[in-house]
């Protein structure tokens, strides 16, 4: 609940910021991955056990890599698509 109340308050979920769905979920998915990776921060700098949150910080990383090599090629796609 209060994850989605500082998604609401912080990050534009409060209306739509773009039109259709596949934007919108574009965008939820950045923000979520900001928000995550926020989160992951503080948690690293607030604790000295770096090394119990290093392995699901590798494992975010190539999530969001992963996520973000995705979204490149459908930019791609859809910019091969604008030409033709």
């Amino acid at each position: 609940e209060r994850s989605f109340a500082d998604s609401k308050q912080n990050h534009g979920y409060r209306f739509a910021q773009y039109r259709g769905v596949a934007k919108m979920q574009q965008y939820t998915w950045l923000s979520c991955a900001a928000q995550n990776m926020k989160k992951m921060a503080i948690l690293l700098t607030r604790d000295s056990h770096f090394l119990q949150y290093s392995s699901l910080f590798i494992i975010f990383k190539c999530k969001i890599q992963r996520i973000f090599q995705n979204w490149r090629n459908t930019l791609d796609f859809l910019s091969l698509l604008s030409t033709v």
